[in-house]
């Protein structure tokens, strides 16, 4: 089975920013909501070893990898976006716990997200012929 790692360097009001590599060494951007302790539509997953299998997402109406088995949490899905900032704050969020990538951070609209999201998307997508992986997520940033 392929395999992933995803590193998330820094969480805040904008969301969290990290970086995955495949086991080829192809990497991108990643963004997701800030680190609230599994908190269901304001806090990224939590880290651990998760199996990632594509299937079809009626919401996307496209085939999509989805994160399976994360605790307390479903419908976790890899799909394109640009925000993740604090909705509370009145922040751009285009994500309720699901992961995106990109291909650099970059300050959008005042807001600090991520850029070429959806050809990020697609170049991950064939990379992986739609076989399943393992992804592990880390939380590199100091916690609070």
């Amino acid at each position: 089975m392929r395999s992933a790692v995803l590193t998330r360097n820094v969480t805040g009001d904008n969301g969290s920013f990290g970086k995955m590599i495949l086991d080829d060494g192809t990497s991108f951007e990643t963004l997701e909501l800030r680190w609230e302790n599994n908190e269901q539509d304001f806090s990224c997953i939590q880290p651990g070893t998760y199996t990632c299998s594509v299937s079809f997402s009626p919401h996307f109406q496209r085939d999509l990898y989805h994160v399976l088995d994360v605790p307390n949490r479903s419908s976790i899905l890899i799909h394109p976006a640009n925000w993740a900032g604090d909705k509370r704050l009145g922040l751009r969020c285009d994500l309720l716990g699901c992961i995106a990538l990109g291909s650099d951070q970059e300050v959008l609209g005042g807001q600090m997200g991520i850029v070429n999201s959806t050809k990020s998307l697609a170049a991950f997508m064939a990379n992986l012929s739609n076989e399943d992986f393992q992804l592990i997520i880390v939380n590199a940033f100091p916690e609070a």
